[in-house]
């Protein structure tokens, strides 16, 4: 977060995780302070009492949170519960295996079809050459 601009609107000291504060920040990461600004973007402020780590959380490091630490690391915090989070993964990965066993299977039998249609023309083909006699 560069240049901050704009009031507090809200401070909290948080004791466990929210959306963007959460478990892999460490084992001392807790308790922190959430300073959420009056600016444009919301940004929000974490701040360690312990450590006086800060780290900035604004519109874009939200946005690339939700893409990339949910969907792509499917981090979402009702998943984070039990084994739901590697049950999900295990069915989205069997789709995927699905999708990939597919399309493999269809390119082979369209490359067998390709192959039978050369034959052919080859075969028409010596069929239709004249003899030298």
């Amino acid at each position: 977060v560069g240049h901050l601009e704009g009031p507090i609107e809200d401070l909290t000291l948080l004791d466990g995780e929210d959306h963007f504060y959460y478990g892999d920040h460490g084992p001392d990461a807790f308790p922190v302070f959430r300073a959420v600004l009056g600016d444009a973007d919301k940004t929000r402020l974490y701040v360690n009492p312990t450590t006086a780590a800060v780290l900035g959380v604004d519109a874009p490091a939200r946005a690339s949170r939700w893409i990339i630490g949910g969907l792509h690391d499917i981090d979402f915090a009702f998943l984070r519960v039990g084994p739901l989070r590697e049950i999900t993964a295990l069915l989205l990965l069997a789709g995927v295996t699905a999708v990939a066993v597919t399309g493999t299977w269809l390119a082979l039998k369209r490359v067998r079809l390709d192959l039978r249609r050369v034959r052919r023309r080859l075969a028409f083909g010596r069929q239709q050459a004249p003899t030298e006699v």
